[in-house]
């Protein structure tokens, strides 16, 4: 990455989204992808009384929104309130892997991960923002994606990806 960057924050934003974050690669419609394409969102969760926490994280990284959600009651079940701190531009998108690809994630999260930055670099490829980067040594070199080989891309928008996959 080409800015000087606070690694005591990084690191500390990459154990964050190891507990609390989550990855997913959603389907979406386009004709110019044959009628079905995905879009990746990664999203990160946190009570409302917990909203610095995000907004820092927000304004250090300059990527994504920050959503409130006041709480609600459904079926008797009471949701408190929280804010979620969404990434799914793909620009940003791209900038979360250069993030965590310098301050890598650390727990089982870390499959989920790759599987949603292959997505992403195979769209970012694709809108002919970049190269895209070397998707297949990047996933290669990590001997449990071999075990997820099974997953083709077209088959991710069935998993909401939450440290792992259903």
């Amino acid at each position: 990455m080409s800015k000087k960057r606070d690694t005591g924050f990084y690191y500390w934003l990459a154990g964050l989204i190891d507990g609390e974050g989550w990855f997913t690669l959603g389907k979406g419609n386009s004709k110019s992808h044959g009628g079905s394409s995905y879009h990746p969102v990664f999203g990160l969760k946190l009570r409302a009384d917990d909203a610095y926490t995000l907004e820092y994280a927000r304004f250090k990284t300059c990527i994504g929104r920050l959503y409130s959600y006041r709480g609600k009651t459904y079926g008797g079940r009471h949701n408190n309130p929280h804010i979620t701190w969404k990434v799914s531009n793909i620009e940003d998108c791209y900038t979360l892997i250069q993030i965590l690809d310098e301050y890598p994630l650390r727990s089982k999260k870390q499959l989920a991960y790759q599987v949603w930055r292959e997505g992403v670099l195979d769209k970012y490829k694709h809108r002919g923002l970049g190269n895209g980067g070397s998707i297949a040594s990047g996933l290669m070199q990590n001997k449990e994606m071999h075990e997820m080989s099974y997953l083709r891309l077209a088959d991710l928008h069935k998993y909401h990806v939450q440290g792992t996959l259903n």
